[in-house]
């Protein structure tokens, strides 16, 4: 049977995922352990260390990191249960993967086959919206493989109408519009380098448009030399402007599978002893474990956590798994040395309630 829903449709073309629909939707039934026999055995034991909101002093700065934020085909306005809204906003901002484009020059569709090309209108995002009219989400990766759904044009709405909402974003770039340079972000002192990357955008790549994104083959297992060394050097560019604390978005992996590849540890470690201070992933559709790497730099210990993927965070899925998605805090201190401490906070599983004619779809805490 294992056999049977193994397959991986990333990076491959549209009739090849045809002719295996089959296998593809059992294994969007049932799932797949994936990862090696040593990889599931790890984290059957492995516990990252935690710091609490609760019983520690309140933190220089506090962040949630929630997956991805899909289509979700109706609902738009009121989706988003009080509860879950008024304990996201405990912290000072949130960081989220937009899996779907927001252009208002493309229509919005209410069924399928949206399950194969996204867009979403403004409620998604307005949903998040503070009292001062302040996004909660006030960074988000545009790195996915539904980034250019709605195309080139599609892509570029998206991006004038985060700009609206002052939210900002990294994973696409357009000629003559983005800033250039890494992205830093400052919030209560802290410089916040975010930087995000995905396998592929489904093959769809307008050339001469004046797009980039960032994509890095190396994300799914397949070797892609120049676009791995164009991340690391992001990387370096970010602690280089002075970023205190790195967090790398990754849409990566291979979906319906509960454990994250070998290769994706490999190079989660080699990102960590880069610099980078948290990796945050996405794509899989299911929640995946978290890694405490310790790492050594500057001649100071420090611990860098791997999220291999939080899951969906609101989506039209159909399975429980797929519906079900995991929000990580994270807290930046002080630390002795003079530079800054990331720790694990608390972390709590949020529930995409499918929507009836007699109930109306709430995302709410699990």
């Amino acid at each position: 049977m294992d056999r049977w829903h193994a397959y991986r449709a990333e990076d491959q073309p549209l009739w090849r995922s045809v002719v295996h629909l089959p296998r593809y939707a059992s294994k969007w039934v049932f799932k797949r352990e994936g990862g090696d026999p040593d990889t599931r055995e790890f984290f059957k034991t492995h516990r990252p260390s935690r710091a609490s909101f609760t019983h520690e002093p309140r933190p220089t700065l506090s962040i949630a990191l929630c997956g991805d934020l899909m289509w979700i085909r109706n609902g738009w306005a009121e989706f988003l249960g009080p509860a879950l809204k008024q304990r996201l906003l405990k912290n000072d901002f949130g960081i989220v993967n937009l899996e779907t484009p927001v252009s208002h020059l493309h229509p919005v569709r209410g069924r399928m086959p949206d399950y194969l090309s996204y867009n979403a209108p403004p409620e998604l995002l307005d949903s998040f919206a503070r009292k001062d009219g302040r996004n909660f989400f006030e960074l988000v990766s545009l790195a996915n493989n539904h980034a250019l759904d709605c195309g080139t044009a599609g892509a570029e709405a998206t991006v004038d109408f985060l700009a609206t909402r002052g939210i900002r974003y990294s994973g696409v770039a357009f000629e003559g519009k983005t800033v250039p340079g890494p992205l830093i972000h400052e919030r209560n002192g802290v410089r916040v380098g975010f930087l995000a990357y995905a396998w592929g955008a489904n093959g769809f790549f307008d050339a001469g448009s004046g797009l980039s994104i960032n994509t890095c083959k190396t994300l799914i297992g397949q070797p892609d030399e120049p676009s791995e060394a164009a991340l690391f050097h992001k990387v370096a560019e970010m602690k280089n402007a002075g970023a205190d604390v790195i967090i790398l978005s990754l849409h990566w992996g291979h979906e319906f599978e509960r454990y994250p590849a070998h290769y994706q540890r490999e190079l989660a470690r080699r990102l960590a002893q880069a610099g980078v201070d948290v990796i945050f992933g996405h794509h899989s559709h299911v929640i995946q474990p978290i890694e405490e790497m310790e790492v050594t730099r500057d001649g100071h210990k420090r611990s860098a956590f791997v999220l291999y993927s939080l899951g969906n965070f609101a989506t039209a899925m159909g399975t429980r798994e797929c519906r079900t998605g995991l929000v990580q805090e994270i807290r930046v201190d002080p630390a002795s040395d003079g530079g800054w401490r990331v720790s694990l906070a608390e972390s709590y599983r949020v529930y995409n309630q499918p929507y009836t004619r007699r109930q109306a779809r709430k995302l709410i805490l699990e």
